[in-house]
């Protein structure tokens, strides 16, 4: 129960995985510390690079839990790939936590078909520059150590 708990706490408030001595702050090295311990407990094995992957998947699951709510309650129609990809993309972004992404899902929804055009164009042209073929395309063409991520 206890590791519920504090997963729980860990997730929703989203401390970053940074485990330099230099960025790390007390809270974080202690939360840090007490979860790798009762991982340890129970037998259960993990790298910092893989408890980074779960934590930030399960803050992603939240986030979009909520946005598909809110979805929902502005009645938006979630059956096209558009509305998804929409929604993927805004999730997609770095460090967006629950009440930026329904923002910004709330004013795609409420906003008229041209600038829904305009925010879709700009969602997905930043999602796809965090992809591996971006990255690719960008090195082939010789701009990679140009590249600002």
């Amino acid at each position: 129960m206890k590791l519920v708990q504090l997963s729980s706490w860990f997730v929703f408030k989203h401390v970053p995985l940074t485990y330099s001595a230099s960025t790390t702050t007390y809270e974080e090295s202690n939360v840090y510390q007490e979860l790798s311990e009762l991982l340890d407990e129970i037998g259960y094995a993990f790298d910092k690079h893989e408890l980074k992957i779960c934590t930030l998947r399960a803050h992603k699951n939240k986030v979009i839990k909520a946005m598909l709510a809110k979805a929902r309650e502005l009645e938006f129609d979630m059956s096209t790939n558009i509305a998804k990809s929409v929604l993927s993309s805004i999730i997609s972004q770095e460090e967006i936590d629950e009440q930026e992404a329904i923002e910004i899902l709330t004013d795609y929804v409420t906003s008229d078909v041209s600038k829904q055009t305009t925010m879709r164009e700009r969602l997905f042209a930043a999602a796809i520059r965090k992809s591996e073929d971006f990255h690719i395309v960008m090195l082939l063409n010789g701009e990679g150590a140009r590249r600002v991520v």
